[in-house]
């Protein structure tokens, strides 16, 4: 946790953290103290705060970041977003009129129950024409999250 953060620097522009508790206070602290900041890098972060708000951020990348709570991203001069493999939720967004660049990447299994069968096959036609199994009835891939199989031969899982 970010608690205990005196550094206070006005020139700071990039910042990048991994495996912070990032609370209230240390998403407030990130705007106010850091008032040069353009680039967010958030690496495996427990995001416990409500809001990343920032008039001088233009990129934000947070990869696989644990969100506990409803998180409001607020960033009008973001040109650069990147938010891949959130856990439990994603975060809304807020004042994004500058934003050139955005990739959300959601894994399905990051989420509720409610979208276990998400990358499921869900009708009788489909465009996954090939046989992944193996004749004895194994499927020769490997789930994974965003829906498609990795032959299990030459990744050491088969």
């Amino acid at each position: 946790m970010l608690e205990h953060m005196v550094f206070v620097s006005s020139h700071l522009k990039i910042l990048k953290l991994s495996y912070a508790l990032l609370d209230n206070n240390a998403l407030r602290q990130l705007s106010s103290h850091y008032p040069s900041l353009e680039e967010l890098d958030l690496k495996d972060c427990l995001m416990a705060g409500h809001e990343i708000s920032s008039a001088s951020l233009k990129i934000l990348v947070m990869f696989k970041c644990q969100i506990n709570v409803n998180l409001s991203i607020a960033a009008p001069n973001l040109v650069l977003l990147r938010c891949v493999s959130p856990i439990t939720q994603a975060p809304s967004f807020e004042n994004m009129e500058s934003l050139v660049t955005g990739t959300i990447i959601l894994d399905d299994y990051a989420f509720t129950d409610d979208f276990e069968d998400f990358s499921k096959d869900e009708l009788d036609e489909t465009t996954d024409e090939d046989d992944d199994d193996d004749g004895n009835g194994n499927n020769q891939k490997y789930k994974t999250g965003y829906g498609f199989g990795v032959p299990l031969k030459g990744y050491g899982l088969g």
